[in-house]
């Protein structure tokens, strides 16, 4: 019986055992999925601490890409000034942490400046960034190397320098460590277990946040997993026992590859720390079901009936329905022992718990469903708002993620300069390279200044490169985000165009400037007078004669300051009851012509005076001057007048007398003269004659010029008439052939102007060639206001050197003897052209003739030329 007993509680042993394998498989399933799903969150943990590591790099490289742009276009930097560039390293090495050193090479790679004066100088002409720097005339980092005398990883970054012809005349270079490296590991806390590791591409420890000492300068101590982290070179995961034993999971990235850098960071976190958790659960787990498996095996030894059978199998029966995922199932009430009803209970109570555990957590998914779409809908009922608020504003918004250097560019922001959507990249570059070269060093100052904490608010003004090669001019604000240590991560902003703005307030500044200069240099004096009677400004040059009132005169009424002068204030209160008017006043020894507007208010009603006040001093003076001078000549043409009169008769009476006597004693003693005295009369009575022509050609010429000036419409076909009927008898004794054509009307003097037309054509038949009959022709065209009146000959014709001399009273260029004359003739004519405003001038050449021209002012406009 007992024997049967143990064979039954055997088999109901190895029953209870058969009915605990699917809870064990339940288990070990649920641990292998923990196990997975922390190994795959380590991995993405250390994948993460390793690219977080690379970015830092990588911010701390274009950070000094920045910093070295900047300092290269400094004046000093572009000259190569050592002795002002060493004071100014020193100030930029003190503010900036993670900089061993700075200095300036020149175009060989030789040290001329360095902030660390201490440090030795070592010649860079031969390393690879400074070669890449001459040839790629841009920024370019070196690989981290291990500095022999401090034993850290330095790296030696560099920016061309370059003269105003472009060509570079040194490099501006830059020490960096991996100090930021262990700085790294304390801000995030990492147990001392978790090494990080900057390796070069054949396998030496850069650095390295554990055993330092121990380990960097030397071959990394991960063995297999070193050589896989520098044969592999991009980003991966390692699995591998290190040299100190222990197992570890290694994540590596590329250090830097935006400055094309070979080496590798790597962290490398122990199994134990990163699959803790997961063997935690695993082994609570493991003990629970072992504590389930023990309950079962001692129900199973002590049930000896068959309702511990029937027991089991419910139980195995609701274990599988819950692990087919049927968590409603129960055991309900088993029978059996009290073992198996607890067992039971257990049972219930588990698959109850996971029930339980199942609808809250799916209650949960729905809340947080129910909050997303809430908070979804928040943020849409937002995001309308905020685009809606930003089209009214016509802002463009900007945001650089400092981390990744990503920067989002809103499509107003693109628009602004003209460009599409997919014509602006997401970097940081495509906004520095679109600044105005003048703008340029300012723009990353502020930039720079602001992150560093040196601005309390980014706002800056400057100019970005449209689409069309023109310039915007953008303000531009921004705040940054930063992190518990006060480093910034993220900055946001907006854009304004207010280039319209600015030119429209250009434009106003130039037009005031030219106002302010127009009214400070207008040669008046620019006024206004309030309704009380007070000078509230006067401007303009002509202020200048208003100096002999002292402290000047705006702010002071007129009364005060010409309440002596007659008419003034008279004037202003006329002008106070609204009539515009101009008047003259005199002011000491000033003389002025002012103009009196009044100024209304809005309402229409008068405000005030607004005037001008010219100074007519001079012009004053010059009428008095004139009107001296017309007396003067009035005086003086009496005067001539008065000799005319002598000179027609008592001058001409002795000569008459001579000449009648001279005549008489030749008659009367004919027969006693010898011929010698006859030639002896004869001179006497030929120059007494001259003498009467001279005189009577004199008074011709002075009466020219004083007798009444009468203009009036005159046909000059019937003044030339005249003429020729005067020259009758010459034309005929000289066969002279005249071509006319039809003369205009003109406004003159008909005797005067017959008398130029008869001295012309005089002239023209006294010199003509001998034995060659004179040909004159007379011809007229129009020439603005004017007629241009031409006489033309055929004659001896004059040298062109004489051509204003023959105008000058009393000039011959004959003799006596050749051709007659008093030489009054073309000065006569000169006079009765010029009195009429026109101008006479010859053309000729000896041997060809001559043309006499003169202008006369025409009687009407398109006056045409009489038939």
């Amino acid at each position: 019986m007992v024997a049967a007993v143990d064979s039954l509680r055997v088999r109901l042993m190895l029953l209870a055992a058969l009915a605990l394998l699917p809870l064990a498989g339940l288990v070990f399933y649920n641990a292998v999925t923990q196990r997975h799903e922390a190994a795959d969150a380590a991995e993405a943990d250390a994948l993460r601490l390793a690219r977080v590591c690379a970015n830092n790099e990588e911010r701390a490289l274009d950070s000094a890409n920045r910093l070295l742009a900047l300092m290269a276009d400094i004046p000093v930097v572009k000259q190569l000034d050592t002795a002002a560039c060493q004071p100014l390293f020193s100030r930029v090495l003190g503010n900036e942490p993670g900089y061993e050193n700075l200095g300036l090479l020149d175009a060989r790679g030789n040290v001329l400046v360095s902030a660390n004066a201490a440090e030795p100088r070592r010649a860079m002409g031969g390393r690879a960034f400074f070669t890449e720097i001459l040839r790629r005339d841009e920024f370019e980092a070196s690989d981290f190397e291990i500095d022999p005398g401090t034993r850290r990883a330095e790296m030696v970054c560099g920016e061309p320098v370059s003269g105003g012809d472009g060509k570079i005349e040194g490099v501006l270079y830059a020490e960096l460590d991996l100090a930021w490296m262990s700085n790294l590991g304390r801000r995030l806390d990492l147990p001392p277990a978790i090494a990080i590791s900057v390796l070069s591409p054949d396998g030496i420890v850069l650095m390295r946040t554990a055993d330092a000492a121990q380990y960097v300068g030397k071959i990394a101590p991960e063995g297999a997993a070193g050589r896989a982290i520098v044969e592999g070179r991009g980003v991966g995961i390692v699995h591998q026992e290190g040299s100190d034993h222990i197992r570890r999971l290694f994540a590596f990235a590329p250090l830097d590859t935006a400055h094309r850098l070979h080496d590798i960071v790597s962290t490398g976190i122990p199994d134990e720390m990163a699959f803790r958790s997961a063997r935690e659960s695993e082994h609570r787990q493991f003990f629970i079901l072992g504590i389930f498996a023990l309950a079962a095996l001692a129900g199973a030894w002590l049930a000896a009936d068959i309702l511990v059978l029937r027991g089991v199998r419910r139980l195995l029966d609701a274990t599988q329905q819950v692990a087919s995922g049927d968590l409603a199932t129960r055991a309900g009430r088993v029978h059996g022992g009290v073992e198996f009803r607890e067992l039971a209970g257990a049972f219930d109570a588990m698959a109850a718990s996971l029930q339980q555990q199942s609808r809250e957590r799916d209650a949960a998914e729905r809340e947080l469903e129910r909050r997303v779409e809430e908070r979804t809908a928040e943020l849409a009922a937002l995001n309308t708002r905020l685009d809606l608020a930003l089209r009214g504003t016509n802002d463009g918004i900007w945001d650089w993620d400092l981390v990744t250097n990503h920067v989002y560019y809103s499509p107003r922001w693109k628009e602004m300069l003209g460009c599409g959507e997919a014509e602006i990249g997401d970097t940081f570059r495509e906004w520095e390279t679109r600044i105005h070269p003048l703008d340029h060093s300012r723009a990353l100052v502020a930039m720079h200044e602001y992150l560093a904490g040196k601005r309390p608010a980014f706002e800056l003004e400057y100019r970005l490169r449209h689409r069309e090669g023109t310039y915007r001019w953008i303000l531009s604000r921004g705040v940054a985000v930063r992190d518990g240590s006060g480093a910034p991560v993220r900055m946001a902003g907006s854009n304004v165009d207010f280039t319209e703005r600015r030119q429209a307030e250009q434009a106003l500044r130039e037009s005031e400037s030219k106002l302010r200069a127009f009214i400070t240099n207008v040669p008046a004096i620019l006024f206004s007078i309030d309704h009380s009677g007070i000078i509230t400004m006067a401007e303009g040059r002509g202020t200048n004669v208003l100096r002999f009132f002292e402290g000047g005169i705006v702010g002071r009424s007129v009364a005060e300051l010409y309440g002596d002068v007659p008419g003034v204030v008279e004037s202003v209160k006329r002008a106070l009851t609204g009539e515009s008017f101009s008047t003259t006043m005199h002011i000491r020894e000033l003389h002025f012509e002012v103009a009196y507007s009044p100024a209304r208010a809005p309402d229409g009603s008068v405000a005030g005076v607004i005037g001008v006040a010219y100074d007519i001093t001079e012009r004053f003076r010059a009428k008095e001057e004139l009107e001296r001078a017309a007396a003067e000549l009035r005086r003086s043409n009496e005067e001539l007048e008065q000799f005319a009169y002598i000179a027609s008769h008592d001058l001409q009476e002795p000569l008459r007398m001579v000449a009648s006597y001279t005549q008489l004693l030749e008659r009367r003693y004919a027969a006693q003269l010898d011929d010698t005295a006859r030639e002896f009369i004869a001179y006497a009575v030929d120059g007494a004659k001259r003498m009467q022509q001279f005189i009577a050609g004199l008074l011709h010429y002075s009466r020219v010029g004083t007798e009444p000036r009468i203009m009036e419409e005159v046909n000059l076909d019937e003044v030339l008439d005249a003429a020729l009927e005067n020259l009758r008898m010459a034309i005929a004794e000289s066969g002279a052939l005249i071509e006319r054509q039809g003369l205009p009307r003109v406004k003159g003097d008909a005797r005067q102007l017959a008398q130029l037309f008869q001295n012309l054509v005089g002239n023209a038949l006294k010199f003509r060639k001998p034995g060659q009959p004179p040909h004159i022709q007379i011809t007229a065209g129009p020439a603005g206001d004017f007629w241009q009146i031409s006489v033309r000959d055929n004659g001896i014709g004059l040298n062109p050197q004489f051509s204003g001399r023959v105008f000058i009273i009393f000039q011959r260029l004959h003799t006596r003897e050749e051709y007659e004359g008093t030489g009054l003739g073309l000065a006569i004519c000169k006079k009765i052209v010029e009195r009429h405003g026109g101008r006479i001038w010859v053309e000729s050449k000896e041997g060809e003739g001559a043309t006499f021209s003169f202008t006369l002012p025409a009687a009407l406009p398109h006056e045409t030329v009489s038939s």
